[in-house]
């Protein structure tokens, strides 16, 4: 299931950045929420005929077309922002998902565990249409050339990829790691669901936490090795024997780290590069963290599957090079 939606993920980046620096980017994101809306409705319908395989197909489509909305909402932001305040309707937005997320995945949990995904699906799809119609509100969001930042530099150089845009990346690999490594461990139809709610419900609150750490420069530099710490702790307290009371706190950093970075780097951009090329840089971005995300829970799917190798053993050597290629990229 991870590798499905990653890959649905990778595969529309760079067309998400096309979209949003050449149409109207509400229009873009409008169109991408009601599509996703309709794959999760029909994500309902195929998994209470049991049909498991069209499940994934249409949950890698669905990530795909998530590349495009969240391209285009992040790229839209400024249109509506005075560029002095981004940081701090970024800390909000952060905070506002996180809280949506904690609700989501825990009554996502209660719902599988006392009915069936199918509910489970129908209340995710009605989520989307909503959402599109709160976006209808707001103004056109056109991807001007005006108004650029006062750090222009950027446009005389619209060929090279800023730095900024590989931040999330290492973070994004034990992330995906994580993910398969602490599911792969919940035992039971109604355990399982409730266990992982439980455990991302933990990792949204310190997505919440990182949303509002310190200004832009500690959450640069604090944001991944903490991050990635709580991935660590996560992992040993989702794996038997260990003390399952422990993951809760790994989660919490595991989400703290994940907050701060995806702030840092959303501003960062925003503020820095010109309107025009704002999408593509966001789809860059994000593409940069979906392939990385994608090689950790591929590693972490055949490392623990046909090489039988331990979760922390996985976990601790992706940390390694995670750590690694942060300290070369700041």
């Amino acid at each position: 299931l991870v590798r499905s939606r990653g890959l649905g993920d990778v595969y529309k980046r760079q067309l998400a950045g096309g979209l949003a620096d050449r149409f109207d980017r509400r229009a873009v994101y409008v169109a991408a929420e009601l599509v996703r809306g309709l794959l999760a409705l029909g994500m309902a319908y195929f998994s209470e005929r049991g049909e498991i395989g069209t499940v994934l197909w249409l949950h890698a489509a669905r990530g795909g077309v998530g590349a495009v909305s969240d391209t285009a909402m992040r790229a839209a932001l400024p249109t509506y922002v005075p560029s002095h305040e981004l940081e701090a309707v970024n800390r909000r937005l952060g905070t506002l998902w996180s809280v949506a997320f904690v609700i989501g995945v825990l009554g996502g949990g209660v719902l599988v565990a006392q009915s069936s995904p199918y509910v489970a699906f129908v209340v995710d799809g009605i989520t989307f249409f909503v959402g599109a119609a709160a976006w209808l509100t707001l103004g056109k969001a056109l991807p001007e050339a005006h108004d650029e930042p006062s750090n222009a530099s950027y446009a005389s150089r619209s060929t090279e990829i800023p730095s900024t845009t590989y931040l999330r990346a290492p973070l994004a690999l034990v992330h995906g790691a994580a993910f398969v490594l602490t599911a792969a461990h919940g035992k039971g139809a109604i355990v399982a669901p409730l266990a992982i709610g439980l455990l991302h419900g933990g990792r949204a609150l310190g997505n919440a936490i990182g949303a509002e750490l310190g200004n832009r420069r500690s959450m640069l530099f604090l944001g991944t090795p903490i991050g990635i710490a709580g991935v660590l702790i996560a992992v040993y307290g989702s794996t038997p024997p260990s003390n399952a009371a422990v993951a809760p706190i790994g989660a919490v950093l595991w989400g703290l780290g994940m907050g701060a970075t995806y702030i840092f780097v959303t501003t960062t951009l925003q503020v820095e590069v010109p309107r025009r090329a704002l999408g593509k840089a966001m789809a860059r971005d994000t593409l940069a963290f979906t392939l990385a995300w994608a090689v950790g829970a591929i590693t972490a799917s055949v490392a623990t599957g046909p090489c039988h190798l331990a979760p922390s053993s996985i976990v601790l050597a992706l940390a390694i090079a995670a750590l690694g290629a942060f300290g070369v990229l700041v």
